[in-house]
């Protein structure tokens, strides 16, 4: 029927370049030749040769002559029609995904809808796939990415952070190119940690944007704060086939107690009062252990051999004892310690059990304990949970230089405090609107909360 309809149209457009419907006897008033008028035959003879050459006949009739490339055309415009445009593409879908573990979590222009797991057990130091569901409910303004990681009980990543596309997955566009309405999958490949140590592990998925790498807020169903990453799951990591095969920044080989240090990756070698520091050990049980292997102690020692700071540690983690483990099994163990917030600027060192670790150097900065000048002196405390006071407000000064302002913020450290803490400055109008604002670290991130000592003073522009 398409075809027709348009085969009869271009019979039109052809007649009136023509001159119209008349040249091709489609109900025209020509005038007939005169050589197809002639007398009938005499009666009683029969029609002789001179006589069918003077019969009369009618005029062969034109037919239009379609164009090959017309033909191609409707041919292909049939083809997507009846064919291309009811194929399902990564962003044209027949239906909803098909999902084994369903979550709702939304950002202003994307929604995701939940994921599926290539396995629900994944062996130490191995990979599986995650293929996550999104759907765009509004125009996306950039080109978004995901990562996803996991991590333990103790809330240390347990997987290689820079996930990887599988091998096989479906590429999607662009979130820019994704029309409103429509979803399409997203994967990711996740490699465990060899010698991660068997358990329940969280799926921790985060969403940014590709072009400045800043994270985009989560929001639960019914719109209330998640943050800039959340938990989606879980997966559980159990025992390998075969012993971890690790990668090792310092090689050891020592034997402490009862277990064997095969070596140990330090992520800085200098730091500031306060600072996080990883400590990863790598273990390995011998075949024929001696006895109960117990919690180990590590020392931090300055340079005149004083023990400045101690932690009671367990070779993997609490809930992985070294009496699960089997003879000849290798395991990692993660120990995020925080450098006491008093330590002056020098040379340490880590010791476990007296085996001498690496060493660190420590960058203190200049300290104040007394009560800088200011413009404004206010006395406003900030508490912890339990109301116990973890800083005080001494006072502040305000520069106005029309086109900026400057907001100069003076703190009091009345205890060390265990948490790095941000401050956010909002200037509000009388609507209470927000119409500029400052945050950050204190100091403009040079001063973190975990180096304040109780009593001094420190000065934060915004």
């Amino acid at each position: 029927m398409m075809m027709a309809a348009f085969a009869a149209t271009a019979v039109v457009i052809r007649d009136s370049r023509r001159g119209g419907m008349a040249r091709y006897g489609l109900g025209h008033d020509k005038q007939p030749s005169p050589r197809a008028i002639s007398p009938p035959p005499r009666a009683g003879r029969k029609p002789g040769r001179d006589d069918r050459e003077t019969m009369p006949f009618a005029e062969p009739k034109s037919y239009p002559v379609i164009p090959p490339l017309l033909v191609l055309a409707l041919a292909l415009l049939g083809f997507k029609l009846l064919v291309v445009d009811k194929m399902e593409t990564p962003l044209r879908r027949a239906s909803a995904p098909q999902l084994a573990n369903t979550a709702v979590l939304q950002t202003a222009e994307l929604r995701f809808d939940g994921y599926n797991l290539s396995q629900t057990r994944v062996p130490s130091g191995a990979t599986f796939d995650i293929d996550m569901a999104w759907t765009a409910v509004a125009p996306p303004q950039a080109d978004y990415q995901t990562n996803v990681w996991l991590a333990g009980p103790d809330g240390l990543i347990w997987s290689h952070k820079g996930t990887e596309r599988p091998r096989l997955y479906e590429d999607a566009p662009p979130t820019r190119q994704w029309p409103p309405g429509q979803w399409a999958w997203d994967s990711r490949e996740i490699q465990l940690f060899a010698g991660a140590p068997p358990g329940q592990y969280d799926i921790i998925l985060t969403l940014f944007d590709k072009a400045d790498l800043g994270p985009v807020t989560l929001l639960d169903a019914a719109g209330a704060v998640v943050g800039p990453t959340a938990v989606i799951g879980q997966i559980e990591v159990t025992r390998p086939d075969e012993p971890a095969a690790f990668d090792m920044q310092f090689e050891v080989g020592t034997a402490v107690a009862n277990l064997t240090l095969l070596g140990y990756n330090q992520d800085r070698a200098a730091a500031a009062p306060g600072d996080p520091v990883l400590l990863t050990l790598f273990w390995e049980k011998p075949a024929q252990p001696p006895g109960a292997s117990s919690n180990f102690q590590l020392h931090l020692q300055d340079e005149n051999g004083t023990i400045r700071q101690t932690w009671d540690i367990a070779p993997t983690r609490a809930d992985h004892p070294p009496s699960e483990w089997q003879p000849g099994a290798r395991w990692r163990g993660q120990h995020a310690l925080r450098l006491p917030a008093s330590l002056d600027s020098g040379d340490y060192r880590f010791l476990l059990n007296n085996v001498p670790l690496g060493a660190i150097t420590i960058h203190a900065p200049d300290r104040i304990f007394e009560q800088p000048a200011v413009a404004t002196l206010v006395n406003i405390p900030f508490h912890d949970v339990a109301a116990a006071p973890q800083a005080i407000l001494t006072g502040y000064t305000i520069i106005n230089h029309q086109s900026s302002i400057i907001l100069t913020l003076v703190w009091q450290a009345a205890a060390e405090l265990p948490v790095s803490y941000r401050v956010f400055v909002h200037l509000v109008d009388e609507n209470g609107q927000i119409i500029a604002q400052s945050d950050g670290e204190p100091a403009g991130w040079s001063r973190p909360t975990t180096g304040w000592t109780p009593g001094e003073y420190i000065s934060d522009p915004h």
